[in-house]
């Protein structure tokens, strides 16, 4: 039996074409301008998260902890939270 026997025939819903998604390809490697404006801006930001700077820099997660240790160590941020999944650091110029 057909589809238009049995009273059921397929409509084409109009107006609802599938959207696009962008991929955002992030940088692999961290460049020499980008640390240097990552060095200047992060240490004035009140709280700072790697999830914050990979939106922002378009970094990779691995990339934005590292840094973010880097700037620990150096004691440009200071840390103000620390759990097994997330650390939360505080810019020195912003205390």
């Amino acid at each position: 039996m057909s589809q238009q026997a049995k009273g059921k025939a397929k409509v084409k819903k109009k107006g609802a074409t599938p959207e696009k998604i962008e991929k955002n390809i992030k940088d692999v490697e961290l460049k020499p301008e980008l640390l240097k404006s990552l060095v200047r801006e992060v240490p004035k930001m009140k709280v700072i998260t790697p999830n914050m700077l990979g939106v922002k820099y378009n970094l990779r997660l691995g990339e934005a902890k590292k840094v973010l240790l880097q700037l620990a160590e150096k004691g440009l941020i200071k840390p103000v939270s620390e759990s097994r999944r997330i650390k939360i650091y505080t810019g020195s110029a912003a205390s």
